[in-house]
C-alpha cells in the first residue's frame, strides 16, 4: 500500500508544480485536490488507529 501512497502523492507534487506553472487543467487541480484530501484523510485515519493501539495496551499494559 505505500507503493500506491507514494504514486498518489507524486501525482499531487507533480500537479502541483504543473498548477504552479500555468500547465494544471481544471480537471487536473480538481484530481490533485481529491487525491491530496483522501491522502490526508487517510493519513489521520492510520495515526488514529495507531494511537488506539498505543492507548489499549497502555490501559492492559501489554505494550511491547
Amino acid at each position: 500500500m505505500d507503493d500506491v501512497r507514494e504514486a498518489l502523492a507524486s501525482f499531487v507534487i507533480d500537479s502541483a508544480t504543473k498548477a504552479r506553472e500555468g500547465e494544471a487543467s481544471e480537471a487536473m487541480l480538481q484530481a490533485m485536490a481529491s487525491v491530496a484530501n483522501t491522502l490526508l484523510w487517510d493519513e489521520q485515519q492510520r495515526l488514529y488507529d495507531q494511537q488506539r493501539l498505543i492507548n489499549g495496551c497502555e490501559r492492559k499494559g501489554t505494550c511491547p
